[in-house]
């Protein structure tokens, strides 16, 4: 396996079904606090949690991501729902008044990051809002990351299944691919100018997620 899209398309991180529900509620609770029925939103690397209640939040939700597999999948599950738009090519959605990209900047290396930025401020709508979440800021331990889990395995009662689940990662193609290519850290200050430098207003904001350690900015575009 050779890349991080690979990887998604065929496993997971989750401990099980009841971390997934946790993780995925505590998300589409945050980013329907940011929308409201006059948006047209891209939740770029969408993954496979229901969007359901944030397309009824918005007036219409396109998905990207690039695991085909995923995407392929998306179509079939929302093939009847109006408002919902499943991209298999990124140029067709069109523009936005808000694009998400939720837990994705860590797999993206820098190069690929500034790219992207550049995209979505050409198809941001005048005003819209570019939200980067789950930002790993540079000094942050990897052991600070089992603790968030194993705490709220332990308050959720699934302590077992995460323990489980750190050692399979560990030995499994995601622990070989965050030795190869590791996780992209950002500082704040390093975010922030990246955003600036390509025309965008950024401020930051508590993060979308469960990790506290890390963070999320919200850019405006000028």
């Amino acid at each position: 396996m050779k890349s991080w899209s690979e990887f998604w398309e065929n496993d997971t991180t989750y401990a099980c079904e009841k971390h997934k529900e946790i993780v995925e509620n505590c998300t589409i609770n945050q980013q329907i606090e940011l929308v409201n029925k006059n948006d047209t939103v891209l939740d770029f690397g969408c993954g496979e949690s229901s969007k359901n209640r944030l397309s009824n939040a918005v007036k219409e939700l396109y998905l990207y991501g690039d695991a085909n597999q995923i995407i392929q999948r998306l179509q079939k599950r929302y093939k009847n729902k109006k408002n919902i738009h499943v991209l298999l090519n990124i140029d067709k959605g069109g523009s936005y008044s808000i694009i998400f990209m939720c837990s994705v900047i860590q797999y993206l290396s820098k190069e690929d990051l500034i790219k992207k930025i550049k995209y979505f401020k050409g198809v941001l709508r005048p005003g819209g809002r570019l939200v980067i979440s789950d930002i790993i800021p540079k000094k942050t331990s990897p052991l600070k990351e089992i603790f968030t889990l194993i705490k709220l395995s332990i308050s959720n009662k699934f302590f077992i299944k995460a323990v489980f689940n750190i050692l399979r990662m560990i030995r499994s193609d995601y622990g070989y691919l965050r030795k190869d290519l590791g996780l992209s850290k950002y500082d704040k200050d390093e975010i922030l100018e990246i955003l600036k430098t390509n025309g965008f207003e950024p401020h930051l904001h508590k993060n979308i997620g469960l990790n506290k350690e890390r963070f999320c900015i919200i850019s405006l575009t000028e």
